[in-house]
């Protein structure tokens, strides 16, 4: 399992192939493709146990942790005091000191981007959320005012992580 972050629209998405994704509203038109080009982090996971697995299972209740509660993110390794770093590990600690075994397979994390790394996507819809109620009122002097507000999103399916 591969996964990557990305960022768009001044937020950040972790993403897999496959993933079909609502994000802020994008110029492409319905079934056109679109790259994206600021990637802050890729991973590969060789055999789905590692931390591309775990990640996807936080808050779950599906997490590794030999009894324990471990609703978070498994830190790495000591040795990656770098940003950019590429990192290939067997053991992961976490926040409460015991360890988490496994392979966590391979990364990079940028500095702040990746460099040469590139997220495909396929525009599948562009659309607005259900509409959203914003009330004002002041009691006693009869003010009231309704205003309604829907978000535009473009939803996307991710085809292709690409990371050199």
């Amino acid at each position: 399992m591969q996964f990557a972050v990305i960022k768009t629209g001044g937020k950040q998405y972790k993403v897999a192939e496959g993933d079909q994704i609502l994000i802020e509203k994008l110029l492409p038109a319905v079934g056109e493709s679109i790259t994206f080009d600021e990637v802050l982090m890729v991973w590969k996971d060789e055999d789905g146990t590692g931390l591309a697995q775990r990640a996807g299972n936080i808050g779950t209740g599906k997490e590794e942790s030999g009894g324990k509660s471990a609703s978070y993110l498994p830190t790495l390794p000591a040795e990656v005091d770098q940003p950019g770093q590429s990192v290939n590990r067997k053991t992961v600690t976490g926040k409460e000191g015991f360890q988490q075994r496994g392979n966590i397979g391979t990364g990079t994390i940028g500095q702040p981007l990746v460099s040469g790394a590139k997220v495909e996507a396929k525009v599948l819809e562009q659309g607005r959320a259900a509409k959203k109620i914003v009330f004002k009122y002041k009691s006693k002097t009869r003010q009231r005012k309704k205003k309604g507000h829907r978000q535009p999103f473009t939803k996307i399916e991710i085809l292709k992580i690409i990371a050199q």
